[in-house]
């Protein structure tokens, strides 16, 4: 685990943290973790899945670039459907990229804007937040970190094929990139116990910042 202390915290209102990483590398883990220390968090995944159930116009969107058959009967997103579609196919990966995020990014920075107005630690999981610039968006950028081998293991394990795996590689900035540019990293092997203690020590470590220029 490496911690960097350059950043320049806010002085009134809740700390907000970004928190990304590699596919599979164990961020929705992680995120639970810092629950459990009291932080308050959101998933930007969640909210995706959110948005497709109650907005429908991103539904009409989708189903318009898509086909009806992404549809289940009820008349929403089917995800399973949807996933499989553009796994295999970079460019329709990109399509439904270039049609979700503005929703997901104007929702994430609504949710974010009301964080602030609390106190305390809040920490948002966006597996994007590099490629969508979204750094200036957080007060620090905390990065979960895991072994190349070890995040195609858990993708096989969770029924994804090696082509799935690939592409969503290829559409995200390399692992090692987003280690160069966070601010505090949390490496994630598949040692829960040592998993834990490493989210303790941030959580700590962000404690201390918020409460020394409080």
């Amino acid at each position: 685990m490496s911690i960097c202390m350059n950043r320049r915290w806010r002085r009134d209102g809740m700390k907000v943290i970004g928190l990304t990483g590699g596919f599979l590398s164990g961020k929705s883990t992680v995120l639970r973790l810092f629950a459990q220390c009291g932080a308050e968090v959101l998933d930007a995944d969640r909210l995706y899945h959110e948005l497709l159930e109650r907005d429908a116009r991103l539904c009409r969107e989708l189903e318009a670039e898509f086909g009806s058959d992404i549809c289940d009967d009820r008349g929403t997103v089917d995800r399973t459907r949807l996933r499989e579609l553009v796994c295999a196919d970079r460019k329709l990966m990109d399509r439904l990229s270039g049609i979700t995020l503005p929703y997901i990014l104007d929702e994430l920075r609504k949710r974010i804007r009301a964080m602030r107005e609390g106190a305390g630690i809040a920490v948002v999981e966006v597996p994007l937040l590099f490629e969508k610039r979204m750094e200036h968006d957080f007060d620090a950028v905390l990065v979960v970190d895991a072994d190349d081998t070890i995040r195609r293991e858990r993708a096989l394990g969770r029924g994804y094929d090696e082509r799935f795996f690939a592409a969503v590689e290829q559409a995200q900035l390399p692992l090692r990139e987003k280690v160069e540019r966070a601010d505090y990293v949390i490496i994630n092997n598949g040692d829960r116990e040592h998993l834990k203690k490493q989210v303790q020590v941030v959580y700590g470590e962000i404690g201390e910042n918020v409460t020394e220029r409080e």
